[in-house]
Order: C-alpha cells, then structure tokens, then sequence
C-alpha cells in the first residue's frame, strides 16, 4: 500500500502543469541510465522504486478489473515478477517493436507517463486470448 501511495504522490508531482517539460518514460528511462553509468546507487535505487511501484499499481489495476468481471487488459503470466530491471527491458524492446511499425498503438512510447507506457508494453507483449 506504502508502494502504490508513494507512487501516486510522484506521478502528481512529475506531472505538475509548471513543470518546463513533461516527465515521459525517455525521462524516466534518461534518468534510470545515467544512475547506471554514474553507479549512483541512491538515484538507482530511487528510480527502481518508482518503476516497481508504478508497475505494481498497474498491475494491481489490471487484477482487480479481472476480479470485477471487466475484463484485463493484459495476461501476464503469474510466475513473472515485474522488477524495474524487467520493466525498463520490456519498454526498450516495446519501442524497438514500436518503430518498426510492428504495434497497435500510433504514439511514441516513451512519450507518453511510465503508468500509461506500462500498461501498453504489458498489453503488447502479454495480450489476454
């Protein structure tokens, strides 16, 4: 519950209307890579946590609309953990998949926030049948 409430009180603050330019997935992805290279473990550690807790409000979404009867947006399967690590892979290979024309979806990616290119990327590679 910690993890989804500091998840939001970052999403509010990341799209603050003052903001001088939105903060999209590159931002994320920018700032995820330069903590790598700079062994910045804090920052690391910092950003991973913001991922996994967008990635858990996500997919704890998506369960309780399957709960609900609404139906999920996507099927992942149930022995896969969603690690920052794992999230920021699947992004990358969703825009490579992205750019070669091979989605569904006609907006860059990675300009879109993390929570709405999250649930694209799960849907594009864990579609429910």
């Amino acid at each position: 519950m910690k993890k989804i409430l500091f998840s939001l009180v970052l999403n509010l603050i990341a799209l603050n209307i003052y903001a001088e330019e939105p903060f999209t997935t590159h931002k994320v992805i920018e700032y995820y890579n330069k903590a790598q290279v700079e062994g910045n473990e804090t920052a690391l550690s910092r950003i991973k946590y913001f991922i996994e807790a967008t990635g858990d409000g996500v997919t704890t979404t998506n369960a309780y609309f399957g709960a609900r009867g609404v139906g999920m947006l996507f099927c992942r399967p149930k022995a896969s953990l969603l690690r920052a690590d794992r999230i920021i892979g699947l992004i990358k290979e969703f825009n490579t998949d992205f750019k070669a024309g091979n989605t569904i979806y006609p907006n860059d990616p990675l300009e879109a926030p993390l929570p709405i290119t999250i649930i694209w990327t799960l849907t594009h590679f864990y579609p429910c049948n």
